[in-house]
């Protein structure tokens, strides 16, 4: 069933990766998000 829904705490994040040439493997790994601009100072309220 599909469901309309973010899981805010796995969601938000960022995926690297790193490819050793000598084994021919991936490393993936995920950190953590941050966000690097204040978003509440993005957007003006809309006008009604």
């Amino acid at each position: 069933m599909d469901k309309n829904f973010v899981d805010e705490e796995n969601w938000h994040c960022f995926v690297n990766s790193v490819y050793d040439k000598e084994s021919k493997k991936w490393t993936v790994f995920k950190r953590k998000h941050v966000d690097l601009v204040d978003k509440s100072k993005l957007f003006k309220p809309a006008a009604h």
